[in-house]
């Protein structure tokens, strides 16, 4: 009998972050990628330290633990964020945004909104749940952003 993972995906993001939080960072969110039956797939943890760096790294369930980097990408390419919700509604507008905060923030006002990740990420994701819709690219204001766009 499978009694499932023996610690959730938040304590294992601490757990895998322990070094990083060691060194001043501090988690800030863990943002679930999710597979288009809103299974989990895979999460990027995201840390914050005060001096302004950034640590972000994918973490993924093996079968047997949870471990740092992706799961296995499809032939396809990578999932886009908030899948479920993308394919909810087929007639609603898409927000394209860099990075899984901005899509969080925007959903909470009610908008559908996706991201491929941080601004290298694009060429690696599979844009085709957006094939036949209305979008509409919103980057981050900088050349980062202008790259991602």
């Amino acid at each position: 009998m499978n009694a499932g993972p023996p610690e959730t995906p938040q304590a294992a993001a601490c757990r895998l972050a322990e070094r990083a939080i060691r060194d001043g960072f501090q988690l800030e969110s863990l943002h679930c990628y999710c597979k288009a039956d809103g299974s989990p797939a895979y999460w990027r943890i995201r840390a914050k330290h005060p001096g302004g760096d950034k640590w972000i790294r994918p973490m993924h369930w093996t079968g047997s633990s949870y471990a740092l980097g992706e799961s296995p990408v499809p032939p396809e390419g990578k999932l886009l964020y908030r899948l479920p919700e993308l394919l909810a509604d087929p007639r609603r507008t898409v927000w394209i945004v860099e990075g899984e905060a901005c899509a969080d923030a925007l959903a909470k006002l009610g908008l559908t909104v996706t991201t491929s990740g941080s601004s290298s990420s694009a060429d690696a994701a599979d844009w085709s749940p957006l094939e036949g819709r209305n979008a509409r690219l919103w980057p981050d204001h900088d050349a980062a952003g202008a790259r991602y766009a």
